[in-house]
């Protein structure tokens, strides 16, 4: 099962459609963060203690921003883990999988886990770029 995982984790981490993802969503939450961040005219900037309140609380603005980004993820998850392991099912690699001993609960569990590697990864992406856009 570790191997199997290694194996996902490593494919994933080489694969380009997972950086290329991660970049895309990485500048659709700089937009989305913008876009719902109001404009201080006096001084010129963003205003985060709006966002995040005077104590760095997080209040409903903040909590609506954070909330405006996670719909997109869902699309993104299902269209990257289809691109990287529909091969498995194409190229009749799981048969190779069984074939070595793994069972299919294994590999099924493997894959399943590395999809959540994946939103992991997004969700880093977007709390990172939240708090060093809204701080």
């Amino acid at each position: 099962m570790l191997k199997l995982l290694r194996s996902n984790i490593t494919r994933i981490i080489k694969s380009k459609t997972f950086w290329i993802s991660l970049t895309a969503y990485a500048i659709y939450a700089i937009i989305i963060i913008l876009s719902c961040t109001p404009w201080n005219y006096e001084t010129g900037e963003f205003s985060a203690e709006y966002v995040l309140g005077q104590n760095y609380g997080l209040d409903s603005q903040a909590m609506n921003i954070l909330s405006v980004g996670f719909p997109l993820q869902g699309l993104m998850l299902a269209v990257i883990s289809c691109i990287i392991f529909l091969p498995d099912y194409h190229n009749s690699t799981i048969k190779n999988k069984l074939v070595i001993g793994h069972t299919k609960t294994q590999i099924y569990l493997s894959n399943y886990l590395s999809v959540a590697f994946i939103s992991f990864a997004l969700n880093v992406v977007y709390l990172l770029f939240f708090f060093a856009l809204a701080l």
